[in-house]
């Protein structure tokens, strides 16, 4: 299929930047912490094709999260309950998925492992806790490096775990879980700080992985919707996962799960309902949708046990999944939506009017960052996409642009092709646009401008 994805190609632009030895946050700019980076570059290595190859990460990232959902259900669940489990987690990805290669999707089994420790530490040795603490503490790191706001469920196992160390006035697991888990935290932190120190990036790794994003998170870019659709999508979890919860304390007055539940829920609405709320932000509940789905089905644990009960859950949940999965495919919308023939086209065809000796003397501007890979090229700037919109956050990025347009010798400037133009955001870049640049060619989608004074 014809289809980059929006952040998906940010990403996989991130990896071949890094793994062609630029320098991250100094010689390419985007929000996203190291581990994205690392990760995109690791998948870009498995095999010659970009997009297969984060695909098949993407799938193993997937595996080891499904086993991870099954063995939490199998914990309360039989084996064909819980692998219904697994198929109905499934499904409530789909709708958040957003195009894949999300950070919330690559955080996936952490959060999941770290949920599974959490439910069981209380029936492990000693030892065996201290392992698992180390576990969680690196478990964080990785989230903490790769987006913030990942680590949310993992920060409620270990105030969950915490509460029931000071409950039960047990200094040992409290003061246990605090130096494990440091550990496990400094063992991931150190070799980053070390690198990016080494390298000359750390503070401009701080400020893209942690500055940027405060400022970030205090606009509201996407307006509430209140349409159903978009309402099921954002509150199915937390939803299901309340009933869940409620329904499991009152069945069987479990005041550690419903301690457990509490922490959960409140930390899984700020992490993913405070400030901007897109769908793939969602995908960091998934882990509470199934513990929700869990507790509300092992209410019925006596006639779970009957063989034919597990198999109508088992069908019913495969039915679900691959029937949805095929009414999505073929829904006309969906199609329209992963269907970017004419893009390519028009990216190809603006990428013939450029000769080839000058393609590292282009900016493209606002243009979508598929741009780059269908042209097969990598950009030479450090803001290469969505620059208003990094803008819109910090005025600097806008001013950092204008001062590169003017100083350095780019030849070649990409617009997209818009009726309506806001030079609001921007208003010096496009005085140097009328000044210095002549409309060379235009399609579709993309307008090209060539240079026409030197500096």
């Amino acid at each position: 299929m014809n289809y980059y994805g929006g952040d998906s190609a940010v990403f996989i632009l991130m990896g071949k930047m890094f793994n062609a030895g630029k320098i991250p946050y100094v010689e390419f700019f985007d929000h996203k912490g190291p581990n994205l980076i690392f990760i995109e570059a690791i998948g870009l290595k498995l095999v010659n094709n970009e997009r297969l190859s984060i695909f098949i990460l993407q799938v193993i990232n997937l595996f080891i999260t499904q086993i991870l959902i099954y063995k939490i259900a199998k914990t309360y669940l039989p084996h064909f309950i819980s692998i219904g489990i697994v198929m109905l987690t499934l499904l409530a990805f789909s709708f958040t998925i957003q195009g894949g290669n999300s950070t919330e999707e690559w955080s996936l089994p952490y959060l999941y492992l770290c949920l599974l420790i959490t439910i069981r530490f209380q029936n492990y040795s000693a030892r065996k806790q201290k392992v698992c603490f180390v576990i969680i503490g690196m478990s964080a790191a990785i989230l903490f490096w790769m987006r913030l706001n990942n680590m949310g469920i993992i920060c409620a196992c270990l105030i969950f775990i915490m509460i029931i160390a000071l409950q039960n006035k047990n200094w040992k697991l409290f003061s246990n879980l605090i130096v494990w888990s440091t550990i496990g935290f400094l063992i991931v932190s150190i070799p980053i700080i070390i690198y990016f120190i080494h390298i000359g990036a750390f503070s401009e790794m701080i400020y893209a992985s942690f500055i940027f994003n405060f400022k970030y998170i205090r606009y509201n870019i996407e307006n509430d919707s209140f349409m159903i659709k978009d309402l099921f999508k954002r509150w199915l979890s937390l939803f299901l996962f309340m009933i869940g919860a409620i329904l499991y304390h009152k069945r069987y007055r479990d005041y550690k799960m419903l301690i457990l539940c509490i922490c959960l829920l409140l930390i899984g609405f700020i992490t993913t309902h405070i400030g901007p709320k897109y769908f793939h932000y969602m995908t960091l509940n998934l882990p509470l949708y199934s513990l929700g789905i869990i507790q509300i089905l092992s209410l019925s644990k006596v006639r779970l046990l009957k063989q034919n009960y597990n198999i109508v859950i088992f069908v019913t949940s495969l039915l679900l999944l691959f029937g949805y999965t095929i009414y999505k495919k073929n829904l006309d919308q969906y199609i329209k939506d992963q269907d970017e023939t004419l893009f390519i086209q028009n990216s190809l065809d603006i990428a013939e009017n450029i000769p080839y000796n000058q393609r590292s003397l282009v900016f493209a501007y606002n243009v979508r960052p598929q741009f780059w890979l269908i042209m097969e090229e990598l950009p030479n700037y450090k803001y290469f996409t969505t620059q208003e919109w990094h803008g819109e956050h910090d005025k600097n990025i806008l001013k950092e642009i204008n001062s590169l347009i003017q100083t350095h010798n780019i030849q070649w400037i990409v617009l997209p092709n818009l009726e309506f133009y806001d030079k609001s955001y921007n208003p010096e870049f496009y005085n140097i646009l009328s000044k210095d640049y002549n409309e060379s060619y235009r399609n579709d989608d993309l307008i090209l401008m060539r240079r026409i004074t030197s500096n």
